[in-house]
């Protein structure tokens, strides 16, 4: 292993040594790792049609335009940016267990990650 975190550097070139070989000997997904990254692309659908839902049944419906359903319309509106955001992103990590996307879209996807999933919260 490499000094900097399961990255051996040889000849100018990056070799993952964090990648757990398949049966066949290679570096592959297994039928768990499609098996879950169905489910939470499923869950991710989910979510950003159901969000999407509320924030145009608010939109255009004029009765609902209450203070109490812009809160509601306000939280759909920052869990749809997780969903967009936030959740791609993690399917991707949470499946191949290592970090592909660079330093630049880390800090972006932390950022956005904290930002909405608080904004949610409150």
């Amino acid at each position: 292993l490499g000094p900097n975190g399961g990255v051996l550097q040889t000849n100018g070139k990056l070799v993952n040594c964090s990648a757990k070989p398949d049966a066949h000997g290679g570096a592959g997904i297994s039928a768990l790792g499609i098996s879950v990254s169905i489910f939470l692309c499923l869950i991710t659908l989910a979510t950003v049609v159901s969000n999407g839902f509320v924030i145009a049944t608010i939109y255009q419906t004029r009765k609902l335009h209450t203070p109490a359903n812009i809160l509601i319309g306000s939280l759909a509106v920052t869990d749809l940016m997780v969903s967009l955001l936030v959740m791609p992103i993690s399917i991707v990590y949470t499946v191949s267990g290592t970090w592909s996307f660079g330093q630049i879209v880390c800090d972006i996807w932390l950022s956005s990650d904290i930002t909405c999933c608080t904004a949610s919260i409150l």
